[in-house]
């Protein structure tokens, strides 16, 4: 089955799914989030790093070990932080995509196609702690759904799908 073009909208919520294959599916996804997530740790690593070496300058072992405790709590709060500020930034960018789905050729989308606002994409992101909550049978609903959408994108009406934005698509208006 060959590849759609890059100028296919999907269909539109109350509308039936285009071909299976428009959509990002279950595995390239998955690689794509584990290409981000490498990319958010490496910040995250050089922020604790950078941290430890300015607060531990000719701190002893045992200091440096105590604060290198410290910022464990610290280190996830701003792991989440900047995943949220990472995703949110680059999907409602031009590209519609993160870099690892930019890689694997997908984008993010509106359910008509359309680019995502901050806002829209930042929902989206926070809509993961459900898929998360579900034992990760949010994230697996990518594999059986007719618009392989997960949980989070379900909640925030998105759809991921494969190649690349169409030029020029501008960013879906703001909802009260």
């Amino acid at each position: 089955m060959s590849s759609p073009s890059s100028d296919q909208s999907p269909a539109p919520l109350d509308q039936p799914p285009m071909e299976r294959s428009a959509y990002g599916g279950f595995w390239r996804r998955v690689v794509a989030s584990l290409l981000d997530a490498v990319l958010v740790a490496g910040a995250s690593l050089a922020f604790i790093v950078a941290s430890m070496w300015l607060g531990g300058h000719g701190v002893s072992g045992d200091e440096v070990a105590m604060k290198l405790d410290h910022l464990g709590g610290l280190a996830n709060l701003y792991f989440f932080i900047v995943g949220l500020a990472y995703a949110a930034f680059f999907e409602s960018s031009a590209q519609q995509a993160t870099p690892g789905k930019q890689l694997l050729g997908l984008h993010v989308a509106d359910a008509q196609g359309r680019r995502l606002t901050f806002n829209r994409a930042l929902a989206r992101h926070l809509a993961k702690i459900v898929s998360n909550l579900t034992l990760l049978i949010g994230y697996l609903m990518v594999a059986f759904t007719a618009r392989r959408q997960g949980l989070h994108d379900k909640i925030a009406r998105t759809v991921v799908l494969r190649g690349r934005p169409v030029a020029g698509d501008g960013a879906a208006p703001e909802t009260p």
